[in-house]
């Protein structure tokens, strides 16, 4: 039986998440062969809410208590984001300094521009949606009921943390994501640039 529970700040456990981000970062299929620097991926979308939401990181642990899945997000857009421009993303081109590969797929690619260029939230998007989210499934974790029942554990610790309102970019090749995002009720933002998705907390 599968449980959920927050996610722990060892090295195993983060060595496990950062396998599961590698193994759904290609609109929820593997992107290890699409990457030539994996903490592209990592950095961009997993390890900056280790570090600055603890709270907000939860996992669906197995029978052995193995992670075969996470949740994770933030309660304030805005203020993560200032986080990220001021001490995360510093420290990233730190440790990029001197790559020199080319990127080896457009997934790399859009990684490599979004550590280059950050570009921040639309205000609108925020003021109605402030929370934001990530969740990544294996495949041996889809289906049962699993995914909505991590979803729900965060959506919840996003209402109590003060939060009206989530939303979430989607890959539009992941119809799957989409179908399972709009039977909980997300709906599309049409401002939103690229296809966001958003909800009410209430």
């Amino acid at each position: 039986m599968v449980t959920v529970r927050r996610a722990r700040s060892d090295a195993h456990e983060r060595s496990r998440l950062a396998e599961i981000c590698l193994l759904t970062g290609a609109a929820g299929g593997d992107a290890t062969d699409l990457l030539s620097d994996p903490t592209l991926l990592t950095d961009a979308y997993l390890t900056p809410y280790l570090e600055r939401e603890p709270d907000l990181c939860l996992v669906l642990a197995d029978e052995a208590d193995v992670p075969v899945g996470y949740a994770i997000g933030t309660a304030d857009t805005a203020a993560f984001e200032q986080w990220c421009t001021a001490q995360w993303w510093p420290s990233v081109r730190a440790r990029s300094t001197g790559r020199t590969s080319p990127p080896r797929s457009d997934l790399e690619r859009h990684l490599v521009d979004r550590l280059a260029d950050r570009v921040p939230k639309d205000p609108q998007l925020l003021e109605r949606f402030p929370a934001h989210l990530h969740i990544d499934l294996l495949p041996v974790a889809q289906g049962g009921g699993n995914g909505r029942r991590l979803i729900t554990a965060l959506l919840d610790a996003l209402r109590a943390a003060g939060a009206h309102g989530v939303h979430l970019g989607v890959d539009p090749a992941n119809e799957r994501a989409l179908g399972f995002y709009r039977h909980l009720g997300f709906e599309v933002v049409p401002e939103a640039k690229g296809l966001v998705l958003g909800l009410a907390l209430r």
